[in-house]
């Protein structure tokens, strides 16, 4: 069962902007963003791989990967490979991740293998676009092009949605209004409360009958 996300009033503008200046983003640049430990399954790697394709036509384009873990190494190595050093932001672990969600223009979420994608539905919850895998659970939270853009964990087939939503202010409209409502209906912390009494009702139901 879900446990829960908290839906949460949608980000103001000056919302946005001041946690933009906290990330030193500017008001230009087009961030897509990323919540979760880094470890080789979670894929961040295939989000660093789209870089250089979707600044080569758009060099606006900008990545935060917030979390810690063990490949971070690997993954700055890759970024500085490919030279995206300057377009990618490594804050490590974040407190007030809230301050993540609200600077997004987009969340990515490339998981090669997810058993519940809290961080992804969170997202959703922000109303934020979204691009993820069907990976794992993931499979039972988004519905492709309907409720985000899906890929597979492939930095080429990331690119390609990536330059989609950049490129497309309505699918990014889309996407939010359609990701969050389906967070409200399905994946809330309210939801989850009221799913879980109904299993508590139905087992009490089962037992006086036995």
């Amino acid at each position: 069962m879900n446990e829960g996300v908290e839906i949460f009033p949608l980000r103001t503008l000056e919302q946005r902007s001041s946690a933009r200046k906290h990330w030193g983003v500017r008001e230009n640049e087009f961030l897509f963003g990323c919540v979760s430990v880094f470890v080789p399954e979670k894929g961040q790697r295939h989000l660093i791989e789209a870089l250089p394709i979707v600044r080569a036509v758009h060099p606006e384009a900008r990545l935060l990967l917030a979390g810690d873990g063990a490949c971070r190494a690997d993954l700055e190595a890759l970024t500085k490979k490919l030279g995206q050093a300057e377009a990618v932001l490594f804050p490590g672990f974040v407190r007030e991740v809230a301050q993540v969600y609200a600077a997004l223009d987009a969340f990515a979420f490339p998981s090669e293998f997810e058993g519940l994608g809290t961080a992804l539905q969170t997202a959703m919850a922000a109303g934020q676009p979204c691009i993820s895998t069907k990976r794992g659970a993931l499979g039972e939270v988004v519905e492709s092009e309907r409720t985000a853009l899906v890929a597979e964990p492939d930095g080429k087939e990331f690119a390609a949605m990536m330059l989609r939503l950049i490129d497309d202010e309505g699918l990014r409209k889309k996407l939010s209004d359609a990701g969050r409502r389906e967070v409200e209906q399905r994946f809330s912390a309210e939801r989850m409360v009221e799913n879980t009494i109904l299993v508590y009702e139905d087992v009490l139901r089962k037992r006086r009958g036995a």
